[in-house]
């Protein structure tokens, strides 16, 4: 990097690193961030087992079980992903550089630096912002293989790369098909040679190679079996079907050979009539994707589709460097770029500031304050005791109960506890108003003096109501 630039990234990072760190550890923790300390609690040999979570592989709960020796502050223990999230931009930037030039990659990382997107998953204890900064190394990797350079080096560093995705998450392996694409891209460009695709194949099988352990556990068996009967990925799109394991194989490999081709034709299309530039001098597509950008602005900020938002939070940088395609940083584009990223900074604001998570630290210490002799703290979903216990940690007297279990278990809790404090989750987690239907069937009960609840709700500060 020059000096010029080599500032500016630095800036960049910077300010990066202060929004990511502020009000890190002021929101409570919420379900997931609890399961995944739960789980990163069990211990290693029942991790490698497959034996303590079914719907991820072991490597984040590994790294998390070091991090918490450290401390288990909300703080730092967010730091797992806001660290990540910073190492992320000058990723960004290199990319952006080699893919299309430096302007490019500085507009890409400032996109980066104040992405709402990028903002929230790095204030989040999950692995969604490593599978980020190991998914850009991996593609930078990727780049360096296709164009010859250090290629022995690099086709290592792919491996390991790639190894490491899959141990840490199951949506790694589209970085496989994606590395592909890639270098259809560049062979279309003239950047790359297909004589290089054995050296890729090398380097993928033994990513593989060192997969097949965990392919043999319960966790990943149980996996696999969910997304092939449809329960994982066709749910997210609202969709009912069952996919046999091998059609779904078969039309992947088939779905990549064709979008290699694709990709392939359509970069070399692209290419020879300079579409980008085209593109660049076209005002009413410019103005077009710019109002995408605001919807995107927009719709990371509203508090709502976290299932979907998972899982392009790990693509989007990608994204975010189509954009600085349009508009690197130069002068004619600098005033439109501004605006972009003031747009953008102030909807990651107000996610940071303003937009809670499930309160379930303000949840204990309200019941810590008002907490009786004999009282019980009965928590509905029975899961909803993780996320309750990380703050308690056992110092009040707690039970999980089955929403869907026998109607009188209430009155059975009442009669041997003076008050229960009742605390839910919010509808997100109860879309057939189970809790609602249990507190019906023991409607007389509930209208006691002794009983009391707490809604806890999704990013929003929880209620209470005797």
């Amino acid at each position: 990097m020059s000096t010029p630039h080599s500032k500016t990234v630095i800036q960049i990072v910077v300010l990066a690193l202060a929004l990511r760190l502020l009000l890190l550890g002021t929101k409570s923790f919420w379900l997931d961030e609890a399961t995944s300390e739960l789980v990163a609690s069990l211990g290693q040999d029942r991790l490698w087992a497959g034996r303590s979570e079914l719907y991820h592989p072991p490597l984040f709960y590994l790294i998390l079980a070091q991090w918490q020796r450290f401390g288990t502050t909300d703080f730092h223990l967010r730091l797992i992903a806001a660290l990540p999230g910073t190492l992320s931009i000058p990723l960004i930037y290199q990319l952006g550089s080699r893919w299309l030039d430096r302007a490019a990659g500085i507009t890409a990382a400032a996109l980066a630096a104040v992405s709402p997107l990028l903002i929230w998953y790095s204030q989040e204890m999950r692995s969604y912002m490593l599978v980020t900064l190991l998914g850009l190394q991996i593609m930078l990797c990727a780049t360096n293989l296709f164009e010859n350079r250090s290629p022995i080096r690099n086709t290592c560093c792919l491996a390991v790369g790639m190894s490491a995705m899959l141990y840490l998450h199951y949506f790694g392996a589209f970085f496989i098909p994606l590395t592909l694409l890639l270098l259809a891209i560049l062979a279309a460009l003239g950047r790359a040679s297909w004589r290089s695709l054995s050296l890729w194949l090398l380097a993928i099988v033994a990513a593989i190679i060192s997969y097949i352990p965990w392919l043999q556990t319960p966790s990943a068996a149980y996996f696999a079996r969910l997304a092939a009967g449809s329960n994982y990925l066709t749910r997210l799109a609202n969709l009912n079907i069952s996919l046999n394991p091998s059609v779904l194989s078969l039309f992947l490999l088939v779905a990549t050979i064709v979008a290699v081709i694709v990709t392939y034709f359509a970069a070399k299309w692209f290419a020879q009539r300079n579409v980008l530039e085209h593109i660049r001098q076209n005002y009413h597509i410019q103005l077009l994707i710019a109002l995408g950008i605001c919807l995107s602005l927009v719709i990371f900020v509203i508090p709502r589709g976290y299932s979907l938002k998972r899982q392009i939070v790990a693509f989007w940088p990608y994204a975010l460097i189509f954009v600085a395609s349009l508009w690197p940083w130069q002068v004619r584009s600098k005033r439109f770029l501004t605006i972009i990223l003031l747009l953008s900074l102030a909807a990651s604001l107000v996610n940071i500031v303003f937009v809670p998570k499930a309160e379930w630290r303000d949840a204990q210490a309200l019941i810590a304050e008002n907490w009786q002799t004999n009282d019980i703290v009965v928590l509905a979903p029975f899961n909803m005791t993780t996320p309750f216990d990380h703050y308690d940690r056992n110092t009040h007297r707690q039970q999980g109960i089955n929403v869907n279990g026998q109607p009188d278990q209430l009155a059975e809790l009442q009669a041997q506890n003076s008050r229960i404090w009742y605390v839910t989750q919010s509808a997100s987690f109860d879309p057939e108003r189970r809790n609602e239907r249990l507190l019906g069937q023991n409607g007389e009960k509930v209208a006691e003096y002794r009983f009391f609840r707490v809604r806890v709700q999704l990013f929003i500060s929880h209620s209470f109501q005797k």
